[in-house]
């Protein structure tokens, strides 16, 4: 068997199996394409020599559409393992070294990237030069996705992780706020929640934690309130709102230059209290790095106290509960001055 593995392995490269991965997960050549910042006909010609290399079909046509073969189907359901395995490969050598290199992924969903990416990245820079801090922005669920397939080592994420296989550690709270174009009916004013009845909101696509968060606290009042555009740039919300399309619910941190310029106002609802917390997560059964360990340790030292002073996130109390990690952090962090 593992004669067998290692004849797969120079069979393929690892590059090809990347590219494979990604096509198999978007299930377009094309966004895959986009993606991975390669040129269509530059992904067909590696996809095709991956075939031949094999011996064995991975996907086919019925007019436009792409299909996985059974072949292609395994391959795409290993090829997580196969990219995990090497991760852990590369951290156990990593932790050899210590906290002097390394890489370390840290995926962030939209509102939580405004947070804490910098601060992080300035963190590691200062104090870890020999560690690569590689930011991943996307939505919540993406980034779930993203630490149980290994593609990442860690993940910040604006609400409750329901996966088994995820552990969450709590960073912090926020609090959401309504907002509405200046000369909105509604601007400025102290409403309640029956007249947002009617109203139309602008709501990021599915998936995002702020959508999800907000539509839910909506339902709970009985709230009939109309979906309007779905977009996914908070950008895009901000101007649609600015230009009379609808109204939102959305992080104030995304808007202090628009509540400034009073290009936004927001609107005070009775009872709507829009909270939503900001979780660490990583996979329980994965082997950490030094890198990420130091991460979760930071974490532990009040981070958000010290790094956001007077914003609208509140930390959550610690917990007393051990964090549920293999190994032991043999670098601890000394607090952040």
């Amino acid at each position: 068997y593992l004669c067998y593995s290692i004849h797969l392995v120079t069979l393929m490269t690892l590059h090809q199996l990347e590219l494979f991965q990604a096509v198999a997960r978007h299930r377009s050549l094309t966004r895959a394409a986009e993606t991975l910042h390669l040129s269509q006909p530059a992904l067909s010609v590696q996809l095709k020599q991956l075939e031949q290399s094999l011996g064995i079909k991975l996907i086919y046509f019925l007019g436009k559409t792409f299909f996985l073969t059974d072949a292609g189907q395994v391959l795409a359901a290993q090829a997580p393992r196969v990219f995990g395995s090497l991760r852990d490969l590369r951290e156990s050598l990593e932790n050899l070294k210590g906290l002097q290199a390394g890489e370390l992924g840290v995926g962030f969903s939209l509102t939580p990237a405004i947070y804490f990416l910098t601060p992080l990245a300035i963190y590691f820079r200062e104090n870890y030069p020999g560690v690569t801090f590689r930011p991943v922005v996307e939505n919540s669920e993406e980034i779930e996705r993203q630490v149980l397939n290994h593609e990442i080592d860690i993940g910040v994420v604006g609400r409750d992780v329901r996966v088994e296989a995820l552990e969450a550690r709590p960073l912090s709270k926020e609090r959401l706020v309504v907002v509405a174009a200046p000369r909105h009916p509604l601007a400025g004013k102290h409403v309640g929640p029956r007249r947002l009845s009617g109203q139309r909101f602008i709501f990021r696509e599915a998936g995002s934690a702020t959508r999800r968060i907000a539509e839910e606290r909506l339902q709970k009042l009985g709230i009939d309130y109309q979906t309007g555009l779905e977009l996914n740039s908070f950008e895009v919300i901000k101007n649609a709102v600015a230009a009379h399309l609808g109204i939102t619910i959305i992080s104030p941190a995304l808007c202090r230059l628009e509540f400034a310029a009073k290009t936004l106002v927001p609107i005070q609802v009775r009872g709507l209290r829009v909270e939503r917390n900001f979780n660490l997560i990583y996979r329980k059964d994965r082997l950490l790095s030094h890198a990420a360990r130091a991460l979760v340790s930071l974490v532990g030292k009040n981070f958000t106290r010290r790094h956001f002073p007077g914003t609208e996130l509140f930390p959550h109390k610690t917990s007393s509960k051990k964090i549920r990690m293999p190994g032991k952090i043999s670098h601890p962090l000394r607090a952040h001055r």
